[in-house]
């Protein structure tokens, strides 16, 4: 995010789009692992079972 921030303030469209791209890439990973722990920890508690529709 700061990569965007910089280039943002010094006009630099490559830059941002960069910095955007990584934040978005970030945040995609850290959502899979988010999924992946949960169906991973569903299985052994009922509670989080309880959750899945």
């Amino acid at each position: 995010m700061a990569v965007s921030i910089w280039a943002t303030v010094n006009y630099s469209i490559w830059g941002a789009v960069l910095g955007i791209t990584l934040t978005y890439l970030g945040k995609s990973w850290y959502l899979d692992r988010m999924v992946r722990l949960f169906e991973d920890m569903k299985a052994d508690n009922s509670e989080y079972n309880s959750w899945d529709y």
